[in-house]
């Protein structure tokens, strides 16, 4: 069984644009995460100024 050209260079689409989405996404995410563990150090930071200061905080149930 042979495929025709056209649904080969379809194929060959397909598969470079998932390959490329794929890539995209873990770069995104790797982004996202770094941005994550910022935040999280200036909120803990932030939450310790406030304990010093006299605050209390409580915890937030996580979304």
């Amino acid at each position: 069984m042979k495929l025709d050209k056209k649904i080969l260079l379809l194929l060959g689409v397909i598969t470079v644009g998932l390959l490329f989405s794929l890539g995209a996404n873990a770069y995104l995410l790797k982004e996202v995460t770094d941005i994550r563990i910022i935040l999280d150090s200036q909120f803990e930071v932030i939450s310790n100024i406030m304990m010093m200061l006299g605050f209390e905080l409580k915890t937030l149930p996580l979304i």
